[in-house]
């Protein structure tokens, strides 16, 4: 265990994907701030952490956990940047080490976006005050370049105002959140994040269809601008004014041509029938569709997937 502690000093246990994008920005944000802290790992994997020696920095001290428990006495803070099935076993154990004399413990929060903070049910029942600090993020090692994100944190005060400060060094936004939303809210990032990757792989087969002579490169750069310029208009405009294509302007001879196309490429179809139904709701609310065309399109809609 270190003898003392460097304020301030995180440690985050578990270095994927999430923990290692976490500590590059941490590391990140320390160094702008010309701060001294001290950021801890440990990995299952010796290599990942490795791999992280480079955010050292004469501002920024990067050591490495002999064990998980040693967080307990070396840092403000501690991340459990696990995969499910872990985080559970891994409170329980580091719960076994908390001492008898309770002296500044420090925070612990999961990255889980499903889990609320009932999760490190073991430690809270030790003092430890816990909870989540979730990043609303793709996790990727550039992402330090892109950007605010948001984090969804829940918890008891104490662990609420970690999560708080550790977000600021991030560069991010807090996004509290009600008690028991966990499996909403997470959907709700599951739905965007995995359904962009969907549908943008769907829109590249039925481009690679109409454009044979483009190579991934080509359909990738093209597809690209279209999908950045769509999120821009939904950030700046909203989703109701950001609507565009041919259902958002009832076009119903390029719907039924569309329909059409679709039929060759699996789940293609589904996927326009489904999120049809949603972009109808817009273009009606915002006007840009009468009643009458609503009800058109979607029978137009329904019938499709009965003939599949």
């Amino acid at each position: 265990m270190a003898a003392a502690r460097v304020r301030p000093s995180v440690a985050i246990l578990g270095c994927g994907a999430v923990g290692g994008t976490l500590a590059r920005r941490l590391a990140k944000g320390w160094q702008q701030a010309r701060q001294r802290a001290e950021l801890w790992l440990w990995s299952r994997r010796s290599k990942r952490i490795g791999e992280l020696r480079w955010l050292e920095s004469p501002a920024v001290r990067v050591r490495a956990l002999a064990a998980p428990e040693d967080a307990l006495g070396a840092s403000e803070a501690v991340l459990l940047c696990l995969p499910d099935a872990v985080i559970v076993p891994m409170a329980s154990r580091l719960a076994l080490a908390v001492p008898r004399r309770r002296r500044a413990l420090p925070a612990v929060l999961h990255t889980n976006g499903f889990l609320d903070a009932g999760a490190l049910g073991a430690l809270k029942r030790k003092g430890v005050s816990v909870g989540k600090l979730h990043p609303l993020l793709a996790a990727n090692p550039l992402s330090v370049l892109l950007g605010v994100p948001s984090f969804g944190i829940a918890g008891d005060p104490r662990a609420m105002r970690a999560a708080r400060a550790i977000i600021r060094t991030l560069g991010g936004r807090p996004v509290p959140l009600g008690k028991g939303s966990g499996p909403g809210y997470h959907a709700a990032a599951s739905l965007l994040s995995g359904g962009i990757v969907a549908l943008y792989e769907l829109a590249d087969r039925l481009f690679e269809r109409a454009a044979p002579s483009l190579d991934g490169r080509g359909r990738a750069m093209a597809l690209d601008h279209l999908a950045k310029t769509s999120l821009f208009n939904v950030w700046s405009h909203g989703t109701r004014s950001a609507l565009t294509g041919a259902l958002a302007r009832g076009a119903e001879d390029t719907v039924r041509g569309h329909l059409r196309a679709l039929r060759g490429v699996p789940n293609a179809l589904e996927a326009y029938q489904v999120l049809g139904r949603t972009m109808l709701e817009l273009a009606r609310a915002r006007g840009s569709i009468d009643a009458g065309a609503h009800r058109r399109l979607a029978r137009l809609l329904r019938a499709s997937a009965r003939k599949r």
